[in-house]
């Protein structure tokens, strides 16, 4: 009973920076790369179906309280390039566990096109750079790679062509029948 609270002890109090760090490691190694969806075309070779990169914006708010971030002027900023409610998107970035501990994952917007996310990498790096913020940078915010399958002829032929759920798998149709052609083969980097 001792050497249990002892051990208790040494994992959530004396060493919870090293388990800390252990974490963010195993967190932050290899990734595994899915592979865009493949094409559908007709007899005539008009593309039905592709899938185009877009990304996730994630958040730790454990990170951002860390890095001191100035959580009202990120949460504005997100809500204004994402077209999302600024006390919605404050609220992801502040979110804590029961204990009151800040959470480190809040999916904040998913499929965010490509000018997007440049233009919210370009605002980060820029109000990082400004020694205004240099106790305030904003950290704990993640872009993560996605896909998103476009139907350039909408609804034609939907029914034959089916669609995809929100994990890029084939539901229906062409889609659901091809899924293991058409999903490929993840790999790592």
């Amino acid at each position: 009973s001792g050497s249990l609270v002892y051990r208790l002890y040494t994992y959530q109090i004396r060493d919870t920076q090293e388990w800390r760090a252990r974490a963010e490691e195993q967190q932050t190694g290899d990734e595994t790369i899915a592979p865009n969806r493949g094409n559908i075309y007709d007899a005539n070779m008009k593309l039905l179906a592709t899938s185009a990169t877009v990304w996730t914006v994630t958040a730790s708010p454990d990170a951002i309280h860390e890095a001191g971030t100035d959580v009202a002027v990120l949460a504005a900023k997100l809500a204004e390039l994402l077209e999302m409610d600024a006390a919605e998107v404050q609220e992801k970035l502040t979110a804590t566990y029961e204990d009151g501990t800040y959470r480190t994952y809040q999916l904040i917007k998913r499929q965010i096109e490509k000018p997007v996310a440049d233009e919210l990498e370009s605002w980060i790096e820029e109000y990082n750079a400004d020694p205004a913020h240099k106790n305030s940078k904003v950290r704990g915010i993640t872009l993560e790679q996605d896909s998103k399958r476009y139907y350039p002829y909408n609804n034609l032929a939907s029914t034959v062509i089916g669609y995809v759920n929100v994990d890029g798998d084939g539901v229906n149709g062409l889609e659901r029948y091809y899924n293991e052609d058409l999903k490929g083969t993840p790999r790592s980097r």
